[in-house]
């Protein structure tokens, strides 16, 4: 009996064995150099032990820009090519729309989340979602980002008494969480104030990596047949970390429910705007998941008009249902708050280590921003070398943890390579924003917002900046934060200086969680410039 086990578990282990060398020469047969796998981790635990971009740059080195890694046994791509990446992400984006998803996430995430959601329901999101971000609605939701600006502002005017160095990111994550909070949903979450804030504290607790957070992405790879103990067990981790952030989401869309008349210019209304509840009770439930939802005026749904000399009006309506919501709710106030709030951190930090760029800053600030509030949208779409600024601290840091990346719809050819269904290509932006071919001179390691000058952009590859992503699926909300971000920025040179102390960590020492952060923070000191105030419009 025992002998018969045993042989079924060495068959068995063989089958498991071939497969496994097997799928691990999937690169060979393409003809693309890359690391050797792990026969259990593929390539994960070299990436996993450092910051992504730094096993990338070192491959890169040895293999060429073009090379291919396993995340455990799913090979990827990764390039810092930019014609290449062109191809993918933007030309040939209807075949490489859809983003890597790990198999143990939750197929009902997958489906409902925006960062997830693949083919029609994915365009369906990102049509509702998308008038959030357009330029009159950013110049609406302006006095919300202003008010929590002001708070901030006077925060930093007690810092600045205390005379002490303080670490600055986390007093950018209080504002970042208020201001998406408040010109997101309608919150008032009085993060900046009080930075105890149980709701802060659940933020920083999801963006804190875990290690068992890794596990049902090791198990459900390694044994396919436990994929669905894997997805419980991520969702249960999930649930567990963002617990409070769910249940904020929740009370923000009840409390819209239960008073129609508090409409607001934000993106919780747009998508309470799109409720299915508004469908006609005649549409199909089934077709609330399609990409447009057609009804014909005066007939039923997909009724046919036969009459030529007749024009047939036709009403085109994007649904949202009400978990798509609460789960939309859920992750823009995370992205919204992580991602600013570190751009913030390295904006800060670039400020007290490059005197001569801040200088020139608050030149700026001094020109455009008169009075004492913060400046105006109009006033924050002037300011060149704000923008030039804050492009250059993105550029050194983009806060991704792992570059963009789009997977193959259908087998395909990208510059001769031939790319099989399923495979996922990988941007190497690391390597990319140091590429001296793209950013020298001066040396690309060095803060140069010059380099964000009209005529060097004009003479520079549209794939060599990619902070936000590219094409059709970059990041949404980034024109939302490049604006608050430099609200903050511009309010913040106006009023003080920011110096390094003894206590600032100079070069900053990266840690990869789930977006690229300074490992110990960003530790400065403020003084009060002394500017006179013109107080007349």
């Amino acid at each position: 009996m025992w002998l018969y086990l045993v042989a079924v578990f060495v068959i068995l282990a063989s089958v498991w064995l071939w497969q496994r060398i097997d799928s691990f020469r999937v690169f060979k047969k393409m003809g693309i150099n890359g690391p050797p796998p792990n026969l259990i981790f593929g390539n994960f635990r070299q990436i996993m032990s450092q910051p992504v971009w730094m096993a990338y740059r070192k491959w890169e080195q040895l293999y060429g820009k073009t090379f291919g890694v396993f995340f455990l046994s799913s090979p990827s791509i990764v390039t810092s090519d930019v014609d290449f990446l062109q191809e993918v992400f933007v030309k040939q984006f209807s075949n490489f729309h859809q983003r890597a998803i790990p198999n143990s996430i939750d197929t009902e995430d997958e489906e409902t989340q925006m960062v997830f959601a693949k083919g029609k329901r994915w365009k369906r999101l990102r049509v509702i979602i998308n008038p959030t971000f357009s330029s009159l609605k950013l110049k609406q939701m302006a006095p919300m980002i202003q008010e929590s600006v002001n708070s901030f502002i006077d925060s930093m005017e007690k810092r600045c008494q205390e005379e002490k160095p303080f670490d600055i990111h986390g007093e950018f994550q209080g504002l970042t969480l208020e201001v998406i909070g408040s010109c997101g949903f309608g919150l008032e979450i009085n993060s900046v104030r009080d930075n105890t804030s149980p709701f802060l504290a659940a933020c920083r607790k999801v963006f804190s990596t875990s290690l068992m957070m890794k596990w049902p992405m090791l198990i459900s790879d390694l044994f396919p047949s436990l994929t669905g103990l894997a997805k419980v067990w991520n969702k249960y981790l999930m649930r567990k970390t963002r617990h409070d952030i769910n249940v904020l989401a929740r009370a923000a869309v009840q409390s819209r429910l239960n008073d129609p008349k508090s409409r607001r210019v934000d993106l919780l209304q747009l998508m309470l705007d799109a409720r299915t509840d508004n469908l006609d009770s005649t549409v199909p439930q089934a077709m609330t998941d399609s990409d447009v939802i057609t009804t014909q005026e005066g007939g039923e749904t997909g009724q046919q008009n036969d009459s030529s000399s007749s024009q047939r009006r036709i009403t085109q309506k994007a649904k949202l249902t009400e978990k798509e919501i609460q789960t939309q709710c859920s992750s823009f106030l995370l992205a919204g708050y992580e991602t600013t709030s570190t751009a913030l951190a390295y904006a800060a930090y670039h400020l007290a280590t490059s005197p001569e760029a801040q200088k020139a800053l608050q030149e700026e600030v001094d020109q455009y921003c008169i009075g004492e509030g913060p400046p105006s949208y109009e006033t924050i779409s002037k300011m060149q070398y704000l923008d030039m600024f804050l492009k250059e601290t993105l550029r050194l840091h983009p806060v991704a943890s792992v570059g963009p990346e789009r997977t193959a719809e259908e087998s395909c050819t990208v510059m001769g390579v031939h790319i099989p269904k399923g495979m996922s290509v990988r941007c190497n932006i690391y390597s990319i924003h140091m590429d001296p071919d793209h950013w020298g001179p001066p040396d690309p390691s060095l803060f140069c917002p010059e380099r964000f000058t009209a005529e060097r952009i004009a003479k520079r590859h549209p794939m060599a900046w990619l902070p936000f992503g590219a094409g059709p699926r970059n990041c949404i909300g980034m024109r939302f934060a490049l604006m608050k971000a430099k609200m903050t920025l511009a309010c913040l040179v106006k009023k003080f200086s920011v110096e390094s102390c003894s206590e600032t960590q100079i070069p900053l020492v990266h840690v990869a969680k789930s977006t690229v952060q300074p490992e110990k923070g960003v530790t400065v000191r403020l003084t009060r410039r002394n500017v006179v105030v013109n107080n007349t419009e």
